[in-house]
Parts: C-alpha cells; sequence; structure tokens
C-alpha cells in the first residue's frame, strides 16, 4: 500500500509540475499508477504462493492446501 500511495503522490507531482510548464493540463502521467494499481496485487499474490510453495516443498510447517481442505470435509 505505502507503494501505491507514493506512486500517486509522484504521478500528482508530476502533473502540477508539467501542468504549470506547458499551461495546460497533462494527465498522461496517471496511467502509471493505474497499472502500478492493477498489478501490484496480482504480483504480491503470485509471490506469495511462491514462497508457500518452495516451503511445502521443503518440507516445513505450513497451512494445508485449500483444495484437501474440501475433499476432508465431504464437500
Amino acid at each position: 500500500l505505502a507503494s501505491t500511495l507514493g506512486a500517486w503522490c509522484v504521478a500528482l507531482a508530476s502533473i502540477i509540475c508539467f501542468s504549470a510548464l506547458k499551461s495546460g493540463p497533462v494527465l498522461h502521467a496517471w496511467l502509471i499508477p493505474v497499472l502500478l494499481a492493477i498489478t501490484v496485487p496480482v504480483t504480491t499474490l503470485l509471490l506469495a504462493r511462491a514462497a508457500l510453495f518452495r516451503k511445502r516443498m521443503a518440507g516445513d510447517d505450513v497451512p494445508a492446501e485449500v483444495s484437501s481442505r474440501r475433499t476432508e470435509s465431504g464437500n
């Protein structure tokens, strides 16, 4: 969340600065934080899954897989 907030603040500062220099609105800087807001949660999820997979392969104590819980409960 902190990096996404930082990206939005930098984009806002860029828009203000370049709009003042060009004497008109410059809004294309919003593209970067919008793409970050979309991709950061997906990347975080993939990194967490990769770390969990590596721990399971190493034999560490980790939570059971979600799919195995469904089969144990009879669903």
